[in-house]
Parts: C-alpha cells; structure tokens; sequence
C-alpha cells in the first residue's frame, strides 16, 4: 500500500472556461531514473451536469508523435495519461493515454485483466490537444455517461471522492522517462497500480 498521502480537491465549475482558474498541480515524481525529465503539469475540474475535465501540459519542444490510430502504443511516444479509479474500487480503474496528435489509447482494468473502452462502453472521450513552440497541451473531456457505464455510479456531486494519477512517459530509448503526480515505488515501471493513486475530493 501506497504511503503517499497525495490529495486534489477537484474543483466544481460551470463553463469550462473557468478550468484556468483551477490549481495546476506538478507531474514531478521522475521514478526509474533517466536523464530526460520534460516539466509536466495537471488540472482537473468536475464540470456540472457533464463530467471530469482535464487539462494536461508538457514543456517538450516539437513532441515525438508517430502514432495516429485509436488505442496504439502512443506510449512509445511522448505521451500525457490519466489514469482513474471510482468506489468501490475493487483494483477497477480506466486509463487515458494521449500523444501530441490526439491520438487516444484508453482501457478499463479488472482482476488483473485491461480491455479498450471501446469494448465496454459506447460513450467517448473528447481529446484536443495543442502544439506551441516550446510545449503541447490536451484536454479530456470525460462524460459523466461514460463513468457511470463503467464504474456502474449514479451521478458525482461535492464531498464525492475517487483516485486517480497523472502521467507522463515516453518508452522510446532516447527521451525515455517516467512521471506521475502520485509517488509510485515499486521496483519496475508500471503506472497500473491503483495503491500508488492520489485522492481526489469534488468541492
């Protein structure tokens, strides 16, 4: 069990224009250590009567991006993730994985076991992401339709608490590296741990 006590209080908006009046948050656990350490940084709101918005940012110069069909391997890219986990827990979570084209990988894991979304739910994502000159950007938009098809849950609303992580990663040897929001320790990479997510409370 994780020992990282991190906490994010997800903020309650109603337009998705005041996601960049909430706290940004640091991508800043380098684990498996490499030299390429790209800052990385995280929002999150709960944006009413819709669902989770996330705004991912890496300071990366001209992103690695090859990869442009659903669910490949765009972590052998440079790739920003968000990866979320709703009560009863259970070792359930759904991952998010993007790359500078918007290209999304994205699955549900249980028991051991990950199948693509696209398999268990027919509702979507909304990825768009940004390239800038000196870093690149995406934004999630992920429907409460979509959380409540999977995690089997009614609706969120303030006081509701779920886990989640903040990733960014590449596996490609020349600017390979690893970062999470939530301290992960184990001896491998491996973002899939749901003990190492941090917690988050809707407010």
């Amino acid at each position: 069990m994780s020992k990282n006590h991190q906490m994010y209080f997800c903020k309650t908006i109603s337009d998705i224009e005041e996601l960049i009046e909430v706290p940004s948050i640091s991508i800043d656990h380098y684990q498996w250590s490499k030299e390429y350490r790209p800052e990385a940084h995280a929002q999150m709101a709960y944006l009413d009567s819709y669902g989770l918005i996330i705004r991912l940012v890496a300071f990366e110069k001209n992103p690695l991006r090859r990869y442009k069909v659903e669910n490949d391997p765009v972590y052998k890219d440079s790739a920003l993730e968000f990866f979320v986990s709703f009560p009863p827990y259970n070792n359930r979570y759904m991952n998010f994985e993007v790359n500078a084209f918007g290209t999304l990988l994205s699955g549900f894991g249980y028991d051991g076991q990950k199948r693509p979304l696209s398999e268990i739910t027919k509702y979507k994502v909304e990825i768009k992401t940004e390239i800038l000159e000196n870093y690149w950007t995406v934004l999630l938009k992920i429907p409460l339709e979509l959380i409540s098809d999977v995690f089997k849950i009614t609706s969120l609303k303030s006081g509701d608490d779920f886990k989640c992580n903040f990733y960014k990663i590449s596996e490609d040897k020349s600017i390979e590296h690893y970062a999470s929001w939530s301290e992960i320790t184990s001896d491998l990479p491996n973002f899939h741990l749901i003990d190492f997510f941090g917690k988050a409370i809707i407010n």
